[in-house]
């Protein structure tokens, strides 16, 4: 039996040193399993901004352009509505909501890279 699908959210707030039209790279890997779990959505906000949405089977490098923003902070918000607790479909005790996993975050300006 699958579970319901939970939420997963994510946030991350930093001082924007980013001129809009940067370039943001992020290595996402989701939580699947065959079967019972084959992908996960994902939904990047800038701000209240809509940058980018994936359905993701495997890990990938993911590319948004960022928006112009008003404020001096930032917050990149990740969202996966169809989380998956691994506990009711792996036999195991793990009941927190996984949806994906961030390994790397790059701002690449013109003229180089900087990774977070």
């Amino acid at each position: 039996m699958v579970p319901p699908p939970m939420t997963a959210r994510f946030a991350i707030d930093f001082t924007a040193a980013a001129p809009p039209g940067t370039v943001v790279e992020l290595d996402m890997r989701p939580y699947v399993m065959a079967g019972k779990c084959p992908h996960q959505d994902l939904i990047i906000y800038v701000d209240e901004v809509r940058v980018l949405s994936a359905r993701l089977t495997q890990g990938a490098r993911l590319r948004f352009t960022m928006p112009a923003t008003r404020t001096d902070v930032v917050r990149l918000r990740l969202r996966c509505p169809g989380a998956t607790a691994p506990d009711p479909i792996s036999n195991s005790q793990d009941s927190r909501a996984l949806g994906v996993s961030l390994s790397r975050l790059a701002a690449l300006p013109a003229g180089g890279a900087t990774v977070c």
